[in-house]
This record gives C-alpha cells, structure tokens and sequence, in this order.
C-alpha cells in the first residue's frame, strides 16, 4: 500500500520566487521548443520556394501550409494549458472534462467524475474564480506529472463537493510505476500548487510507493456563503 509522502512547509520568499522562475522557464522552453523552432522551420520551407520550379514550389508550399497548421494546433495547446477558455465561459467541471479529452490517448484512459454545484436539491451557483483555477490547477498539474512521469494507462480524476463540510475534494490516481517518496524530493510544481491551495485554507497529500502508482488527494474549502476572511 502506498505511504503518504512527506509534507513540505509553507514556501519561504525565496522559494517562491524560484516557484514562479521555474514556472516562466518552463513556459519559455515549451515556447521554445514548440513555437518558434516551428516557425523557424516553416521561414526555411518558405525560403527554399524562392527560385524553385513549378511543381517543386507547389510541393513547398503545400508542406508550408500543412506545417502552419500544425503550428497553429500547438499554439492553440499551448493557450488553452495557459487558461483555458472553458474555465471562463463555462466553469472548471467542463474545463476539466476538456482536460481529459485532451489527454487521453489510445493507450491511456482518463475516467473522471465530477460533482460540483449541487446541495439541497438545487443548483448552486459557480464556485469564485480563485477556488475554480485552483481545483483546475491541482487537476492540471497531477496529471500532466502522471503523462510525463507515471507510465500510466489509466488515470482516474475525482472532483466531489461535500456541501455538508463546505469543501470540495480532489482526488487524481494513476495505475503507473510510482516512486519512493523517502527519496524524491518534492518537484517546484507541486510545491507552488501546495502554497496556492493552502492560502484558501486547503491541503494537498501526495501518497506512492515504487511500482503501486501514485495518488494526489486535496482539499480547498468550497467558501458558499462563508467569507474568506474566516479561513484565512
């Protein structure tokens, strides 16, 4: 059975801002590797087109196009990991079910179950904006770590509000390789997640063990009718 990792401290100063550093040089090289070498690429096809013949520029310039569409797939990526537009216009539940449809592949699966915005036989309204990009956040960032890291061919998200308790829990589990949490120290990710949600008065836990998977399990308080100022 998986043992719960070790719970790190509150980020001093100088750990946030490495937190953020970390964060913009991550956004930097995937820029990097996925923008601009792109439209470098693209400068060159459409350069070689000068003084081409015919038929060799019509090749050229089919591979251009079929190239800047690609482009245009990756840039479109790279916006909606930044903020996704459903986050806005239509709540975390669809962003999050747009999530996983972006990341599920043939083989791997991602089953979610989300229950957000009901009590008393009634609709709620949304959660505040602060609390849905943090739900979104924590979901984000535990899977995109399952992709890169687990090895995984299931990844299974939980988002349930207990209105009862006023707080909404998140769960993210993958069937991958796990790790020994007694010798991996916590990645920057994870600790700046950490820092956001325990700001609204939740918690993150990360259990794991070698080869038994690795499970993400949180708690941000729902904040219905309670003014933050009370969990703070």
């Amino acid at each position: 059975m998986p043992g719960f990792g070790r719970r790190t401290p509150s980020l001093s100063p100088r750990e946030r801002l490495a937190a953020a550093e970390a964060e913009r040089a991550r956004w930097a090289g995937k820029l990097n590797d996925e923008s601009l070498q792109g439209l470098t690429s693209l400068r060159l096809c459409l350069g070689a087109m000068e003084g081409a013949d015919p038929v060799a520029a019509q090749e050229l310039l089919q591979h251009a196009l079929a190239d800047l569409e690609r482009q245009a797939d990756e840039l479109r990526g790279l916006i909606v990991e930044i903020r996704p537009v459903a986050l806005d216009q239509l709540g975390v539940a669809a962003a999050l079910e747009a999530l996983a449809d972006r990341v599920e592949k043939p083989k791997l699966e991602v089953r979610t179950t989300i229950e957000l915005g009901t009590g008393e036989g009634r609709l709620q309204p949304r959660l505040d904006g602060e609390r849905e990009i943090a739900i979104y956040r924590i979901v984000q960032t535990a899977v995109d770590n399952c992709v890169k890291h687990a090895r995984a061919s299931r990844i299974t998200v939980e988002v349930i509000e207990r209105t009862e308790r006023a707080e909404v829990a998140i769960t993210v589990s993958d069937d991958g390789n796990g790790f020994d949490p007694a010798v991996e120290r916590e990645g920057v990710g994870l600790m700046a997640l950490r820092e956001r949600v325990e700001l609204l008065g939740g918690s993150v836990e990360v259990r794991a063990a070698i080869d038994a998977g690795t499970v993400l399990s949180a708690v941000v308080p729902s904040a219905r009718g309670i003014s933050l100022a009370t969990l703070r």
